[in-house]
């Protein structure tokens, strides 16, 4: 009998082990008989990678900031709080930040197994990764504030040796992580809560090294879980399945058991209906049904934040790639035009833009004159960046018909004598599927046409792809004049300076940043022959040189040359607040003044259907942080606006 006893103990025992080294994915996460807390929603673009430390989209840090755990995170109300730190402490002079991790976090594979325990070293790996060229990452630009990293880097870059223990990161034992940083930097903590200083489990990644980078996240099963969710599928334009980590640190506001996104490529047109159909419990409400919804499905109806995380602006493109029908020589020499580009920029009635294309009652107070976006950052002395005096006045250079004119009748005399035609054609692109953006677009095409006729310019609208419409659009440079988007990676003007930073790739010689305007390729005569020349789907290379040897080239060259100047001088300050925001301030008065860009709105209060309060949500007007599900109670029912405001007068009034 006791020989039976001590072998059922055992049994026990081993059974016990067994099942605290894995999860089961499959039962609620409060261990009771209730059905699982299941948020479903459709999405029509899939991920590319789950490679968090390459990748540079907002689509898959959405998935890695609720599969991973960085050390600190942002509150409902914007507060920096621990997260995977527990305490961090700072140096008199700001240059080394040493991080206590806490005890107890896992990794998890794709179903629920328990790997290894989160150690420092996770996030050195992580760093390592970041800094390898063959990552291709697109975040590796925000790391370059530790010591030794961009050198780690650009010695790899150029083939040589080089010794990760000179980058400023150590574990310094298994619970304490240090890093040390090239100069102070203002921004530094709250810029962690970000997908590029997120840990990875170092051996894993070293297992899938490879001649050309490493096989990091690219399936289900190369990649490993630590935070709020376990990811436990990934079928490509099938699914994505996550299941409550419940062993995370801080599982106890984690209030969804799952969370199951299915794939469809009209996922904007078939989400509402679904919704409708108690199939799924999220859907965006375009603009084109938003009316029949207000009349008839009004109690489905609520709204996302305002966000000031995102600004949509318009740039100018400055070197473009579309096909010689379209006369991309006329539009080089016009763009480069101080007069032309103060003509689109006067004729825009920004206005008018925001309030047809977003259907919002106070869109006002979306409207932006700065790049930062009003209300974002502040100096330590409680300064709006966008209230800095280099702003004053600025709001001479927007919609004035008058002065559009003005401004078209110089540039056309200017142009003319240059041997341009008129109408120049000017090529407007957006996302095909996106109902919203296309909306906006044709707004704009008729009313830049109807101010300043169509004899000075002819709008063509071009349907970028679905799919990878950033890289074969934006990025390829097949458009004239096109609404972006920056959003910032981190609280400080300085981010809103990254769209326009340029760099070129070592071996070609080609440009390989700057994906918005390119204007980064005026700054050097070489860089731009070269980079002219290089493109194939026209003849506008044969140009290079006439452009080059222009007035107008020249001066958008000062231009340039002036606000790279002031940005770095802001960078380089990292004590005095106020003296940093100046130069930042100057160097946007700079390209504004100069119509080199077109501030517009940011991010909308869209309409859409929820069963989710979003005001118990993470926020931050930075980074991934609205992407995360934790901390959100999912309803019997969905939101209507008169829930939406008061939940959002609740959250203002500090009750959540």
């Amino acid at each position: 009998m006791k020989k039976y006893f001590s072998l059922l103990i055992a049994v026990l025992m081993i059974s016990a082990i067994i099942c605290g080294c894995s999860q089961n994915t499959d039962q609620p996460s409060n261990g009771s008989n209730d059905e699982p807390v299941v948020f479903r929603m459709l999405y029509d673009v899939e991920n590319t990678t789950l490679n968090y430390l390459a990748s540079g989209k907002e689509l898959e840090h959405a998935v890695a900031c609720n599969m991973v755990d960085g050390l600190v995170e942002f509150d409902n109300h914007s507060n920096i709080v621990p997260a995977m730190a527990e305490s961090w402490t700072t140096s008199d002079d700001g240059l080394v930040w040493t991080f206590k991790i806490r005890q107890g976090q896992k990794w998890y594979d794709n179903t629920g197994k328990e790997i290894a325990d989160v150690t420092a070293n996770d996030w050195v790996s992580g760093l390592k990764l970041v800094c390898d060229p063959k990552t291709d990452s697109g975040t590796y630009d925000q790391v370059k504030v530790i010591k030794g990293a961009e050198a780690y880097f650009n010695a790899l870059a150029a083939g040589n040796e080089a010794n990760f223990d000179d980058v400023g990161v150590k574990a310094i034992d298994t619970y304490t992580l240090e890093y040390t940083l090239e100069r102070p930097t203002p921004y530094f903590l709250g810029g962690l809560a970000y997908a590029c200083w997120l840990p990875v489990y170092g051996p894993l990644v070293d297992s899938l090294v490879t001649e050309t980078g490493n096989d990091f996240g690219t399936s289900i099963d190369k990649i490993y879980s630590c935070g709020a969710f376990i990811l436990t599928e990934w079928e490509p334009q099938v699914k994505q399945t996550f299941v409550k980590n419940t062993n995370n640190w801080d599982a106890d506001r984690v209030y969804l058991d799952r969370i199951e996104k299915t794939y469809n490529a009209e996922a904007a047109t078939l989400a509402p209906t679904m919704v409708l159909r108690d199939e799924i419990d999220f859907a965006k409400i375009s603009n084109d049904i938003l009316d029949d919804w207000k009349t008839n499905n009004i109690n489905y109806l609520s709204k996302s934040r305002e966000d000031a995380m995102w600004h949509y602006f318009y740039a100018f493109n400055f070197r473009p790639t579309y096909p010689d029908e379209y006369k991309p020589e006329d539009w080089m020499r016009c763009v480069m035009n101080s007069n032309f580009r103060h003509a689109i920029m006067s004729a825009l009635d920004r206005e008018f833009v925001v309030q047809s294309a977003v259907d919002q009652e106070s869109y006002k107070s979306l409207i932006q004159h700065s790049i930062t976006p009003a209300g974002s950052c502040y100096t330590d002395k409680g300064v709006d960046f966008a209230d800095m005096p280099a702003f004053d006045g600025i709001d001479a250079n927007f919609y004035n018909p008058d002065k559009a004119n003005e401004y078209k009748a110089k540039a056309m005399e200017e142009l003319s004598a240059k041997g341009v035609t008129f109408p120049v054609t000017m090529l407007i692109s957006y996302q095909s599927g996106d109902k919203n953006y296309e909306n906006e677009c044709v707004i704009v095409k008729q009313q830049l046409e109807k101010a300043l006729g169509t004899d000075f310019v002819k709008l063509e609208l071009w349907a970028g792809p679905s799919e990878n419409f950033l890289s074969e659009t934006r990025s390829a440079g097949k458009y004239s004049f096109m609404r972006v988007r920056w959003g910032a990676d981190y609280i400080d003007p300085q981010t809103w300076t990254d769209p326009f930073g340029g760099s070129t790739n070592a071996e070609t010689g080609l440009e390989a940043g700057n994906t918005y305007n390119r204007w980064n390729l005026i700054l050097d005569d070489e860089l731009f022959r070269n980079n002219f020349t290089a493109i194939s789907t026209n003849s506008i290379g044969n140009y290079a040189d006439e452009f080059i040897a222009s007035d107008d080239f020249k001066e958008v060259r000062a231009i340039l040359e002036e606000y790279y100047a002031l940005v770095d001088a802001g960078i380089q300050e990292g004590v005095d607040l106020t003296k940093r925001f100046e130069n930042f301030a100057k160097a946007e008065a700079l390209l504004i003044n100069n119509a080199l860009i077109v501030p517009c709105y940011i991010g909308p209060a869209n309409y859409q259907a929820t069963k989710l309060n979003i005001y118990e949500g993470a926020y931050a007007a930075c980074g991934y942080t609205k992407l995360m599900y934790k901390g959100m109670h999912l309803q019997d029912h969905f939101i209507s606006m008169e829930e939406y405001e008061t939940n959002l007068k609740d959250w203002t009034d500090g009750k959540y």
